[in-house]
């Protein structure tokens, strides 16, 4: 189903900081914090992108062009809550679907929307994308609730990022390649890998 994704509310803090990130690196100065912070969040992004999962709470909105058939697949694990499913009615109103007629299997990897048994769904507006499924998902709202091995994939991925910050040489020599090491922690939390 085609959809699009966009993140409302972002995550009140970051997955790692500056510090850490000197930490790890061996810096000992705080003269490229900035650099360091642009650096992680990159990182975050490119890993929550890759694996379909959220770090940090954030609130998102999927917008569907109609509804969904059985099961809708939310693009972000874990899904802690579905806040509202929203729908342009066929005489242009807005309005919100009752929660009797979806079920939110929440705490379970694989993030989905189910419709419930016997619902009828309203009658849509004839509008681009006029369901409107607004979600928050992720670990939680502390850096100390995502797992180990995503924090030490993120900090990996900036590292990387920091060290390289072309992906060739400027005399064209070989690339930088991504260390295998990150291949193997992503495996463990993209939806095509092993869970």
């Amino acid at each position: 189903m085609l959809y699009d994704l966009n993140r409302t509310v972002p995550p009140a803090s970051a997955v790692l900081t500056p510090a850490d990130m000197r930490a790890h690196l061996r810096i000992d100065h705080t003269d490229q914090d900035t650099m360091l912070a642009g650096l992680i969040e990159v990182a975050t992004r490119s890993c929550e992108s890759e694996a379909g999962i959220q770090c940090i709470n954030a609130t998102y909105e999927i917008r569907l062009p109609y509804w969904w058939k059985q099961v809708l697949q939310i693009p972000r694990a874990p899904l802690v809550s579905v806040s509202s499913v929203q729908y342009v009615d066929d005489a242009g109103s807005t309005q919100t679907l009752s929660a009797e007629n979806y079920v939110v299997p929440v705490g379970t990897w694989y993030s989905r929307l189910h419709r419930a048994d016997g619902a009828t769904m309203p009658v849509l507006g004839q509008v681009p994308q006029p369901v409107t499924v607004t979600f928050v998902a992720g670990y939680g709202t502390e850096a100390s609730d995502v797992p180990q091995d995503v924090r030490h994939w993120i900090m990996l991925l900036a590292s990387h990022y920091y060290s390289h910050a072309e992906p060739v040489t400027v005399l064209g020599g070989a690339p930088a390649p991504v260390p295998e090491t990150l291949h193997r922690l992503m495996a463990g939390f993209t939806r095509r890998g092993a869970v």
